[in-house]
């Protein structure tokens, strides 16, 4: 296969990975939330290490500064700009000064979730998923520093990721760009990229038994460990002792959607893969137009209903973002900078 062919199973996952993104912020689905929604964010680590090429630090710095950071400023200013606009009111603690704030600090909060004098600068009401860009900027260029090592220096250096994973989850704040969890981000990181050089859809094709062993693992890794949500430093229930769980969880979520994309043939599996490519942008996107649906549905058709507003999120996002694509891409040739938005 060539460098520059997208690779379909893979982008089928992302898709998949972003509509959980998308329903989670619609609902928490009561108790299958825990279950779908605890890991759906390493499969877009393990999706990255996967496709990460063998580079130096500076080509890699340089790319995703400008792949991660660009539309992380554009979207994020433009998204600010839209809330401080239509929100009347503070609605949340702070009001449009930490819509701003946050463009600096990029977390939801300052203390770990459930503080009682937490400052909150992402509420689910504004742009909280733009976390994830600066959280993988960070990890991919810790990845890459892992990844260029040699063999005594890259255990030796694994061994200090895992120990800083372990001693920033003690911490009282959340390090801004999510420094605290960037360690772990890389390790799912060079899980993705060891998985590629080890015959790893021949091995999801021929362990369909394993397959159902490992499903049988995550739901009762999940069930003991709890709700986790990387966004907030939430590994689990038992703290800094659920970080092994999540990581388990997160890379055997990554196995289960991938047999169920590999396994799968035909035009579902090509609806993921659309939804897939645009999953950086979606990601950026998708809350305000949450907003303007729950605003429409509830004051124009005075009605909500949350599967009818699930469709109308993923659709209607989609749509949108495939608009743009072409509108950036019939523009980038007089501005090359918007091939990264």
């Amino acid at each position: 296969m060539k460098n520059n062919q997208r690779i379909v199973w893979l982008d089928a996952i992302k898709g998949c990975g972003i509509i959980l993104v998308m329903i989670s912020h619609v609902t928490p689905l009561e108790n299958w939330g825990t279950y779908l929604f605890s890991s759906f964010m390493p499969l877009f680590f393990i999706c990255s290490g996967f496709v990460a090429k063998d580079e130096s630090i500076p080509v890699v710095l340089n790319k995703k500064l400008k792949s991660l950071l660009i539309p992380y400023w554009f979207y994020g200013i433009i998204a600010t700009i839209f809330f401080s606009i239509v929100k009347t009111g503070n609605s949340y603690q702070g009001g449009s000064v930490h819509e701003w704030w946050w463009l600096v600090y990029s977390r939801y909060c300052f203390y770990c979730y459930g503080h009682e004098y937490n400052l909150y600068f992402m509420p689910i009401e504004s742009t909280s998923p733009l976390w994830f860009l600066t959280a993988l900027f960070l990890g991919s260029i810790l990845s890459v520093i892992l990844l260029r090592k040699k063999v005594v220096s890259f255990w030796g250096t694994l061994f200090f990721y895992i120990i800083f994973t372990l001693a920033l989850s003690e911490l009282p704040i959340l390090l801004p760009w999510s420094l605290d969890v960037a360690f772990l981000i890389a390790i799912f990181m060079l899980i993705g990229h060891l998985l590629r050089y080890f015959a790893f859809t021949e091995f999801i094709k021929r362990n369909n038994i394993l397959i159902i062993l490992l499903v049988v693992a995550y739901i009762i890794l999940t069930r003991i460990n709890g709700y986790s949500n990387l966004s907030v430093r939430e590994y689990g229930k038992y703290g800094i002792y659920s970080i092994t769980l999540f990581f388990i969880n997160g890379v055997l979520f990554f196995f289960l959607m991938a047999w169920v994309f590999i396994s799968m043939n035909g035009k579902l599996v090509s609806i993921f893969a659309l939804v897939g490519k645009h999953s950086l942008r979606l990601m950026c996107i998708h809350i305000p137009i949450l907003f303007c649906i729950n605003k429409f549905s509830v004051k124009i058709l005075k009605y909500e209903e949350k599967g009818i507003t699930i469709i109308c999120l993923i659709v209607i996002s989609l749509i949108i973002s495939i608009l743009l694509d072409r509108l950036f891409n019939r523009f980038r040739n007089k501005f090359p900078y918007l091939k990264y938005l």
